[in-house]
Order: C-alpha cells, then sequence, then structure tokens
C-alpha cells in the first residue's frame, strides 16, 4: 500500500465516529488542559469523495481518483489560507505548520502511521484532518430540466400551475474536519458542514464556504481554551 493509500486510510479511519454521531460541532471537555503545551498544528490533504452516478465519458474511475487526490490538495491549501487570515485577527493559540513542508514529509514517509506516529513524522503536537463528500454537479440545462419536470408533476398532483421552482438543490457538499492529539491520538475537537446549492452555485464556492466557517469556529483561541 502507498503512502496516499495509507494517509487515506488514516483520514477516513479518524473521521468516521464524527460522522455517524451526525453532530454539528464537539470539543473535548478538557481541551484546554490537554492542549496547554501545544505549539504547532499539522494541516493534511484532505480525504475527498466525488459523488456520481455514472463516471463521465472520457474519464476512467483512475482519473476520479487522481481528481479526487488532487482536490484534497486544494482545499487543504484552502483551508491553510483561511485559518491563516483568521489568525492575524483572532490570534490562534498555535501556528500552522506549512503545507508543502507537511506534504514533503509524508512523500518521505513510509505511510504506515497512527496519529502519534505522523505527529512525531511532522514534529507538531496536534494533527487536523478531513473528509469533503461532494457530488458531481449537473449541468445548468439539466438542473432547469429537472426543476421543470418537478413543477411539471406537481401541477399535475394539485391541478395548480406547472412552474419551474428554481430551487432544487444541483450541489452538495459534506464536510467534516477533526483534530487529534498528538500525544495520544485522541479526538480533541470536529466539526462537520453541509451545505446545498442551486443553480449556479458550485462544489467549490459551497466548500469554500465550510473553510470559512471552520476558521471561525477554531478551538485554538488564545483566551479560550
Amino acid at each position: 500500500m502507498n503512502m496516499i493509500k495509507c494517509l487515506t486510510t488514516l483520514i477516513i479511519a479518524i473521521s468516521v465516529s464524527t460522522c455517524a454521531t451526525k453532530d454539528a460541532a464537539y470539543k473535548a471537555e478538557d481541551f484546554g488542559i490537554r492542549t496547554a503545551e501545544h505549539r504547532k498544528v499539522a494541516i493534511l490533504p484532505f480525504n475527498v469523495t466525488i459523488i456520481m452516478q455514472e463516471i463521465p465519458e472520457g474519464m476512467t474511475e483512475a482519473g476520479v481518483e487522481i481528481q479526487e487526490r488532487q482536490e484534497g490538495r486544494v482545499y487543504q491549501r484552502k483551508l491553510y489560507n483561511e485559518l491563516l487570515e483568521h489568525h492575524v485577527k483572532d490570534k490562534y493559540a498555535v501556528e500552522f505548520q506549512d503545507i508543502n513542508a507537511t506534504n514533503t514529509l509524508l512523500e518521505h514517509g513510509d505511510g504506515h502511521w497512527d496519529i502519534v506516529g505522523l505527529s512525531d513524522l511532522l514534529g507538531v503536537d496536534a494533527v487536523l484532518s478531513g473528509t469533503l463528500s461532494r457530488n458531481q454537479p449537473v449541468s445548468v440545462g439539466e438542473a432547469l430540466a429537472s426543476e421543470l419536470v418537478t413543477g411539471l408533476i406537481s401541477g399535475l398532483l394539485t391541478g395548480g400551475a406547472v412552474t419551474a421552482t428554481a430551487n432544487q438543490p444541483t450541489n452538495k457538499v459534506d464536510v467534516t474536519v477533526t483534530i487529534h492529539d498528538g500525544a495520544d491520538g485522541s479526538l480533541l475537537w470536529s466539526f462537520n458542514d453541509e451545505k446545498s446549492g442551486g443553480v449556479g452555485s458550485s462544489p467549490e464556492s459551497l466548500a469554500g464556504q465550510s473553510m470559512t466557517k471552520v476558521a471561525r469556529t477554531f478551538p485554538y483561541v488564545q483566551g479560550a481554551l
């Protein structure tokens, strides 16, 4: 198993329990005590899942996996940038390892880690990881056609006017972010955000909004631990 597959497996494993709870947020009761000596947090590439009814023409399963890995790096950088921007005004109590350094260390590792081993490899006090699932967006024409059919069926059933609602969700994004203690691998904090948008939205814009939310609720705030 190569490094990317091992890292993906680790991210999924440390996120499953959080996803199952359906809670929007969680913070360990003793968060302040357990993080009092924390100075640096590493942000891992996201584990991205693109949900599609069928693979588009001209693309293969391998191609989809490559796109998911590439997007994982994109969303890693998005969150990193959001956290740096909020760091200026929110005065986080920790610094963030440069993601280029993080990714370089990950590539040179053997790929067989638990959270404690990963923290040792990266030289950080805690590890932030995330999963992001999104649908393969439909085209505007397909979305409008779907809305027109929905309006037609509704009109026939109710005897009312046939209208397109123009508010059927065409894009859905589900983001879960967790922070684990590098000392023992235990969960310190988690945040889940689900978003959907209609015609004119995009998975990228919805995910960007989620990253902003994560930065605003990031728990390492000076004086608030």
